[in-house]
């Protein structure tokens, strides 16, 4: 099936979308960035990622060509046109066009529909793997394209047969390359990285529903905490909360899925539930 990408506000079939090689965010890679998820044809916490999206951009010194009104407008038009009930839409705002390389002139928006990435059953019964890596994003409240770190230790993550990398900085934990972690703590209470991080929109959410429910705390996680909690999971737009059982060679408790995280599985799905259906 040849799905529909924009390019400026133009619908375009995917095989003929292009940017010019000279676009800053190829050359420097300097450009804004987000990532949704349609369920159910429908683009979960919308308003969230178009508040990071704008944020993002406005933190990178960049200007939104279109009113948030259009934007939102355009991403509903374009899941009407590919007609997917599940897919990811991508966010872009180049930098622009620069024949000298650098100068910023006329930002380019690009909003793609992709496929998924797939996470096993696996990783959700018996609970996924970090390794964990010194790092401090440049610019850590800003999404963008600047994956380099990641893709770098791609092998490694691969050969440890971890899910991702857990970013450490002067002994304190942040996030990994693509979520947020949190902790639960043997007294059932729940703790998550405040600053240096990205604020993920499924990290939001929770931040929103979970004090309903459990003890929360947003702080700093100096890493004796793995030493420490019971339990700890990952928030992502597409892993939505997935549980972690080991840190490099470290188990996390006992080292298996327990029963908070996967009642905080529950909470979050039945959210997600809630939000599809005042939406629909």
């Amino acid at each position: 099936m040849s799905l529909v990408f924009s390019i400026n506000k133009e619908f375009i079939k995917q095989e003929d979308a292009k940017v010019h090689v000279t676009d800053l965010g190829l050359r420097r890679g300097y450009a804004a960035f987000d990532f949704m998820r349609l369920h159910k044809g429908i683009p979960l916490f919308m308003d969230d990622h178009l508040d990071r999206f704008e944020n993002s951009i406005a933190l990178m010194d960049l200007e939104l060509p279109i009113t948030r009104a259009e934007l939102k407008a355009h991403v509903l038009e374009l899941i009407a046109i590919n007609k997917q009930e599940t897919a990811g839409l991508q966010l872009y705002l180049t930098a622009g066009e620069a024949s000298d390389g650098v100068t910023v002139d006329k930002p380019n928006l690009l909003i793609l529909q992709v496929p998924l990435p797939y996470y096993g059953p696996e990783l959700y019964k018996n609970g996924g793997k970090l390794i964990s890596h010194e790092y401090l994003r440049d610019l850590p409240q800003a999404k963008s394209t600047n994956y380099f770190r990641a893709l770098r230790l791609a092998k490694q993550i691969k050969a440890a047969g971890a899910t991702d990398i857990l970013y450490t900085s002067n002994g304190n934990i942040l996030e990994t390359s693509r979520s947020n972690i949190f902790f639960i703590m043997p007294d059932s209470s729940v703790k998550t990285a405040k600053d240096n991080i990205l604020n993920g929109v499924s990290r939001r959410n929770l931040v929103r529903i979970l004090p309903k429910h459990l003890d929360f705390e947003e702080t700093t996680i100096s890493l004796d905490i793995l030493n420490r909690a019971s339990e700890a999971f990952i928030s992502s737009t597409v892993r939505a909360v997935m549980p972690i059982t080991f840190v490099d060679d470290k188990a996390i408790g006992k080292g298996k899925v327990g029963p908070i995280v996967s009642k905080i599985r529950e909470i979050f799905d039945n959210h997600i539930n809630s939000y599809i259906a005042a939406n629909s």
